[in-house]
């Protein structure tokens, strides 16, 4: 029997052959090699099922009878998140990238502002994912994560105890992020965005503005929270 088996279909519409190949890699950084890992039909001992989940639902799983600190601490102990922020080296923020829904209209002028004010600014971009341990290191790395709300977020599982998610956010978005940074005892600060000239009120599709200004304040005072853990890179 199989140890672990990745299940071919997260839903209908999902695509196996993109889907299965990232949670193959990802099993495999939290020690099942792939000679333990099969897509084809069963038996096996453990099953992973990835399905869709909506983001207020996260929210009350956080909250309530969901993922405790101690499970996530345990997930990032397995996914060696220390290892990797120690390996890559520190910097000062990652802006998330986002290229479908919700995409930050201003990105572009928030990065080159953030770099204007001497914080050492990565871009994480979804339209270019790197291998999930890479994308993962791209989080470790971090002492603050700017993105917009969204799944990539969720990557803070990766984030040192001393980093500060900045989401940028319609009013009525999900609190979800804020819920798993809670949980992670991660500084959360949310941020409001304004709709994108064009945009309609579709808060979960809708492209946004960031408040540049504020990001830079909020980064600036939050850059130097992991300071004396590990030496700074650009």
């Amino acid at each position: 029997m199989h140890p672990t088996s990745v299940a071919a279909r997260a839903a209908a519409r999902d695509d196996p052959l993109h889907t299965r190949p990232a949670m193959v890699a990802l099993l495999g950084d939290l020690g099942a090699p792939r000679s333990r890992v099969t897509t084809a039909p069963g038996p096996f001992a453990a099953a992973l099922v990835p399905a869709p989940i909506s983001c207020s639902h996260l929210a009350d799983a956080h909250r309530g009878a969901g993922a405790s600190l101690g499970q996530l601490l345990a997930l990032r102990h397995a996914l060696g998140a220390d290892a990797l922020r120690a390996a890559a080296g520190p910097v000062d923020v990652l802006v998330l990238r986002r290229t479908g829904t919700r995409a930050i209209a201003n990105h572009d002028e928030l990065v080159a502002a953030l770099r204007r004010a001497g914080l050492a600014t990565r871009v994480f971009d979804a339209a270019r994912l790197p291998a999930p341990r890479r994308q993962l290191a791209e989080f470790a790395r971090a002492t603050v994560v700017v993105g917009a709300h969204g799944a990539g977020l969720t990557n803070v599982v990766a984030s040192p105890r001393c980093a500060t998610v900045v989401e940028v956010r319609f009013r009525d978005n999900p609190r979800s992020l804020e819920a798993l940074s809670e949980t992670l005892g991660l500084t959360y600060v949310a941020v409001r965005a304004a709709p994108a000239p064009g945009a309609g009120r579709d808060p979960h599709r809708d492209a946004m503005v960031a408040p540049v200004a504020e990001i830079v304040q909020v980064a600036g005072d939050n850059a130097r929270a992991c300071d004396g853990n590990a030496t700074r890179a650009a």
